[in-house]
């Protein structure tokens, strides 16, 4: 269920609330358009007595749009989440797109975190490298959003019409036998709806993963911070975890849960949870 809150500009924030009752805090901030990761995480939160709060950025869900909006500008809309709630820490958890998000708080207001978690870790696609380390899907997404914006907004919008098959075919090899578990399948197919059925803030999303984030990530040791990826993931490989860490001064850890893609780090979740809230 979503609630929102008025932000200092006039501006609507709205969030969503999952995992345990009471207990620590920790802030998800998954990819374009999502609240999956959330929903992912919600059972292992209330099993370890975990609040989660999965705030949605501009334009998305009741969100209210920002034009020109850039990563750095997020900060000041979760800081003014976390005031309005009378929290005063939380942890992070990123996923893909979120990890810029993510990496922005961090640098932002390093004394309201207690940890920065980053599963699937995407680096700012801003060099060849980075774009042709990332799965094809994604770097063609990229392109198009930045190069031909109508043509993705097209392409969006047939996918969506083509619901729930496209989303079941766009699944990589890795993650298709996750779908056997309900849960996961229903949670993939909210997430992808909620993708396609807001094509604008989709492209804007994609379109500022291409963007440097405009920040200066927080001093290495400042806030503990650790990253996982799944050996198999197609979309954000490894080698964007390692270039986050390299972004982030080189000391953060990066685990690479071998055998699986995005959808079986579902196996980390109870440490990366843990880690998130300092225990």
């Amino acid at each position: 269920m979503s609630s929102q809150i008025a932000l200092p500009d006039g501006r609507t924030l709205s969030y969503a609330q999952a995992g345990a009752d009471a207990g620590p805090v920790v802030t998800v901030l998954d990819g374009p358009c999502s609240r999956g990761l959330g929903w992912a995480l919600a059972p292992t939160a209330r099993e370890l007595g975990i609040r989660l709060l999965i705030p949605d950025r501009p334009g998305i869900h009741g969100s209210a749009a920002k034009p020109g909006r850039t990563m750095a500008d997020w900060p000041a809309d979760q800081l003014a989440l976390l005031d309005a709630l009378d929290i005063e820490r939380t942890g992070v958890v990123t996923q893909s797109g979120g990890t810029g998000y993510g990496v922005a708080v961090a640098a932002s207001a390093p004394q309201r975190l207690t940890a920065l978690a980053l599963l699937g870790g995407l680096a700012p696609m801003t060099s060849r490298e980075a774009r042709m380390d990332a799965g094809k899907q994604l770097r063609t997404a990229v392109f198009l959003a930045r190069k031909a914006p109508f043509v993705l907004k097209a392409g969006l919008r047939q996918t969506f019409k083509k619901l729930p098959d496209s989303a079941i075919a766009q699944v990589p090899a890795a993650d298709r036998p996750f779908l056997d578990d309900p849960l996961i399948r229903d949670i993939h197919l909210r997430t992808m709806r909620e993708f396609l059925g807001n094509p604008d803030a989709a492209i804007e999303e994609i379109r500022l993963l291409a963007r440097p984030w405009g920040i200066a990530p927080p001093p290495a040791g400042v806030i503990p911070t650790a990253l996982w990826t799944g050996e198999l993931d197609e979309a954000h490989p490894p080698a964007h975890a390692r270039q986050v860490a390299e972004l982030l001064g080189g000391d953060p850890p990066v685990t690479v849960v071998p055998g699986v893609g995005t959808f079986g780090l579902s196996r980390v979740f109870p440490d990366v949870l843990r880690f998130a809230v300092g225990r």
